[in-house]
């Protein structure tokens, strides 16, 4: 599972994210290795329940409150990478992009080997302006072939509160089930 964002960094999407490895964590069978940024700037591992890994990467995460298009990229690059060499002794049934860029590009990189899915979030701005045609043609091409390729795309844009984030983590859980059967 990917999303640069886990709390505490990513508000929303962090609350989100942390709701969803609690949920996870909690059912039997399902292993979960998520790949984010690290709050301190270097490689950390938070264990969630007995299954649920959550691989904060050494990304520099400048003062600002938002990632900038380095720092993603730099996520994006070091994600590809973990899950290279962590695919070699582990065979993953399902990449999860939570995001359109740069998470998906990372998932669809690996689209032969692995089957993907893709979260569109409230707080996914990429997203938004490719469903909307607010990039160049190509982007907006890419993004498109992105979510033909993917196994299911999740629409979540209707947002998430603090209350309505542990809610949609349970709705997207039963909605995994069948894809991954």
């Amino acid at each position: 599972m990917l999303h640069h964002a886990c709390s505490p960094l990513g508000a929303a999407a962090g609350r989100f994210v942390r709701s969803l490895l609690k949920e996870f964590s909690l059912q039997k069978g399902i292993f979960v290795d998520f790949v984010c940024v690290s709050p301190s700037n270097a490689y950390q591992a938070t264990i969630f329940g007995e299954r649920v890994t959550a691989h904060r990467l050494n990304v520099y995460k400048g003062k600002s409150g938002q990632f900038s298009m380095e720092e993603l990229f730099e996520y994006q690059a070091k994600s590809y990478i973990f899950i290279l060499r962590t695919s070699r002794k582990i065979k993953y049934d399902l990449i999860h992009a939570l995001g359109l860029f740069p998470e998906s590009c990372t998932a669809y990189a690996f689209r032969i080997r692995f089957p993907y899915c893709v979260s569109l979030l409230p707080t996914d701005s990429a997203a938004a302006s490719i469903l909307t045609g607010g990039r160049p043609e190509s982007l907006e091409s890419f993004g498109k072939e992105i979510m033909r390729s993917a196994k299911a795309v999740f629409d979540h844009t209707a947002g998430f509160s603090k209350l309505a984030a542990p809610i949609a983590a349970r709705k997207y859980l039963e909605a995994y089930r069948t894809i991954t059967r």
